[in-house]
Parts: structure tokens; C-alpha cells; sequence
């Protein structure tokens, strides 16, 4: 995977992302626990849609927050159509997303003793920002807001509320060397 200023994502956190996801393809219909974050607040997750008026186009956000317990459902780790895209992409095995438990509550307000600093979540090229739940989930019980832009082009897919979706094309040459891909996508985010 490479991100856009052209460097391979973090070799260490591809490989425990692999080993997560190579666990799941060996889970029995029980499924598979993410890791439990160890803050002290519990997590809580939603994803809107923001409009980008100035290059007209909408964002998918996805939020993770200190939040309050109560009986709130445990958000997915991702939809459908994102797990589909994920499954053929790095061939998992299909519906792999129905064994995965997140351990962030959907909707649930957000936790007293506030402000919280906010952290911004970058996903790489060709991956979706539900890949980073542990990451986002462990900020998010330490006192942090996680935001999570799922920017197309550079996101595998963009699932919309409304079922539209948009996929990833590389904007950089695929057969190209490093410097000539990071030059293509550095023309690309200046854009």
C-alpha cells in the first residue's frame, strides 16, 4: 500500500493488520473480537456525510468518541459493500465483516469532562478508515475524538447512506517506479 506522499504504509502495522485479518478467515461462526481498548472512557462511533462545496463532492466521515454507556447497539465493523470490495481485494473470505465485533457503541452521546482533543485519521491508498478501528477505538477510550475522512479516490470504496458507492482507481501509473508514482500523486493532491 502506498500512501500519498508515495511511501509504503507502516510495514510493522500492515503485518498486524494481516495476522487480525488472517485470524478472522480461521474464526468459526462465533467470530472474531477486535482487541479491547484500554482507556478509561467507553467508545462511541458515528458516520455522517459532509458536503465539500468547493471541489462538489460529499465525504463519508466517521467519527470515534469517549461516550457514555447504556444499551447501544455495537457498530459493524463496516458494511456490506466496503467488506465485499475488501474481501476480493485482499482475498478474504466472503462476509468476513459479520464475524468481526468492534467494541464502539453506534450513536451513543458523547461522555461528560470534555473538551476532547480531536485527531485526524489519514487512511492510506486503496483502504478503507474502518481498517483502522482498533487504532481509532483505543484513542477514542483514552480521551481522544478520532475523525476519519473515506476520501475517494484514494479509499478502495465509498459506500453512501443512499447505496451509491465510488471506487478506488489509482491516479499514480501502477507499473511505474516509486518517484514516478509519487510525482503523479503529488500532482494529484495539488490539484
Amino acid at each position: 500500500m502506498i500512501n500519498r506522499a508515495g511511501f509504503l504504509a507502516s510495514p510493522i502495522f500492515v503485518l498486524i493488520l494481516l495476522v487480525l485479518l488472517s485470524q478472522i478467515s480461521d474464526a468459526d461462526q462465533a467470530g472474531f473480537d477486535l482487541p479491547q481498548a484500554n482507556g478509561c472512557y467507553l467508545v462511541g462511533t458515528r458516520t455522517d456525510v459532509l458536503i465539500d462545496a468547493h471541489r462538489s463532492r460529499d465525504l463519508l466521515v466517521t467519527m470515534w468518541y469517549p461516550a457514555v454507556g447504556g444499551t447501544f447497539t455495537l457498530a459493524p465493523y463496516m458494511d456490506k459493500k466496503t467488506a465485499d470490495a475488501v474481501a476480493e481485494e485482499w482475498k478474504l473470505q466472503p462476509d468476513f465483516q459479520r464475524l468481526v465485533r468492534t467494541h464502539a457503541r453506534l450513536l451513543a452521546p458523547i461522555a461528560e469532562g470534555g473538551p476532547f482533543p480531536v485527531v485526524l485519521l489519514e487512511h492510506g491508498s486503496g483502504v478503507v478508515p474502518a481498517i483502522y478501528t482498533v487504532l481509532a477505538e483505543g484513542l477514542a477510550s483514552s480521551g481522544f475524538i478520532v475523525v476519519a475522512t473515506n476520501h475517494p479516490p484514494d479509499s478502495l470504496i465509498a459506500v453512501f447512506p443512499d447505496g451509491h458507492e465510488l471506487k478506488f482507481t489509482p491516479y499514480w501509473p501502477a507499473e511505474g517506479d516509486r518517484r514516478t508514482q509519487g510525482v503523479a500523486m503529488g500532482r494529484f493532491a495539488d490539484a
